[in-house]
């Protein structure tokens, strides 16, 4: 499905190979605010270009961003996102997904699965952490999210690694 975006830009195009070097990319994915800078540039023997982006969001929504990587009209998380990562798209005719490599740090903060069946798992577990394992005085409570969501991840040949990930619920 397609995701618009809203995009402004400070670049330098070299006439000589038609290189674009990035200084600063402003761009709006649905409610989410996207500052990048990097490059596209070829390689010396390779046919095409190899996109490299330096991409930061603060104050973003999860569920905005996961648009770009899943393929069901919702998005399995919504919260509020903060991440700092680097893209590498390399010009090798493949889908998207399998070409992309990123790799970044996140936090997400008020999560809360859209799947209902995941989100009580995740409620049912803080109960335990509470002492009371049979607790559903707030199943419908919108303050019972998951927060503090923090990891690093490696997005290579459409798999994503998660490592370092803590949380709290």
């Amino acid at each position: 499905h397609e995701v618009p975006l809203l995009t402004r830009y400070d670049a330098t195009v070299n006439a000589m190979n038609g290189d674009v070097l990035l200084h600063r990319v402003n761009t709006s994915l649905l409610k989410t605010e996207i500052v990048a800078s990097g490059q596209i540039a070829g390689t010396i023997g390779r046919k095409g270009k190899t996109t490299l982006l330096n991409v930061d969001v603060r104050e973003g929504r999860i569920q905005d961003v996961l648009r770009l990587f899943v393929k069901s009209p919702q998005p399995p998380l919504n919260g509020i996102t903060n991440f700092r990562a680097t893209v590498r798209v390399p010009p090798e005719g493949r889908p998207f997904l399998e070409e992309l490599d990123l790799r970044g740090g996140f936090g997400i903060d008020q999560a809360h699965f859209t799947n209902s069946q995941r989100q009580a798992s995740v409620d049912d577990l803080s109960n335990k952490a509470r002492g009371d394992p049979h607790d559903k005085s707030d199943k419908d409570d919108p303050e019972n999210v998951i927060s503090d969501l923090k990891g690093h991840v490696h997005l290579h040949e459409g798999i994503a690694n998660f490592t370092d990930m803590s949380f709290n619920v």
